[in-house]
């Protein structure tokens, strides 16, 4: 029962640390946000809102990373999913972020302006995911 509760209380404070350094990072974004107003400065508000929601994804995947640490083995990357799919979506996220053939315009026209930044958390996420011990 003991060790349980000390799970449970690991687990809390592991989801409460994620949660703290999603707020600092979007407090950051938000920042940068407000930095951009005063400079001008593009490249840097892009850079530092979509690596931020990168490393969102990281924290969230950051669950699978620890339930792996625990079990026995060498740690291996599932490059299929690298190649497959984080390579490809990508590629597409850096093409948004400097507007590579006006897939921006597109994108946002067609999916919304959420989409790039969901793209962001869903690359962190499964980059975490391609880690795993055999």
């Amino acid at each position: 029962m003991n060790s349980d509760r000390m799970g449970i209380v690991q687990k809390l404070i592991i989801m409460w640390t994620a949660v703290l350094l999603i707020g600092v990072l979007f407090g950051v974004m938000t920042k940068s946000h407000a930095y951009y107003s005063i400079s001008y400065n593009l490249m840097f508000n892009l850079l530092v809102t979509f690596l931020g929601y990168i490393l969102v994804g990281i924290l969230l995947g950051m669950h699978h990373y620890i339930n792996e640490n625990k079990k026995d083995g060498s740690w291996k990357i599932d490059w299929s999913l690298i190649f497959g799919f984080i390579l490809p979506v990508s590629v597409l996220y850096v093409a948004f972020i400097f507007n590579i053939l006006n897939i921006s315009a597109f994108i946002i026209s067609r999916l919304g302006v959420e989409f790039p930044l969901i793209l962001g958390v869903i690359i962190g996420y499964t980059a975490v995911l391609a880690l795993y011990k055999n």
